[in-house]
């Protein structure tokens, strides 16, 4: 398979702005929130949900940090139906 110069170019363009959609320093940030918002989880969950979503805004292409986001999401939405299912028994 033989490539041109102009879908090589295209190719290295594609790459540079798929591997940049995420810096490293954004990347640091949503870990940072990730960690804010986990360590919040039982004390405040107002907290926990906006770091969350914060760090799932900024997560961009981070696929790591959005998975993270999500599940500390999931975590909150969990522990606000706990006290609703834990009356109904």
């Amino acid at each position: 398979m033989t490539f041109t110069k102009g879908s090589l170019w295209l190719l290295c363009l594609w790459s540079l702005l798929f591997f940049s959609a995420c810096s490293r320093s954004d990347r640091q940030q949503v870990d940072k929130l990730n960690s804010i918002s986990y360590a919040y989880h039982y004390r405040n969950l107002d907290s926990t949900y906006s770091y969350a979503r914060r760090a799932y805004d900024m997560s961009g292409g981070y696929g790591a940090g959005k998975a993270a986001a999500l599940n500390n999401m999931s975590r909150n939405s969990g522990l606000l139906m706990l006290p609703v299912y834990m009356v109904s028994k």
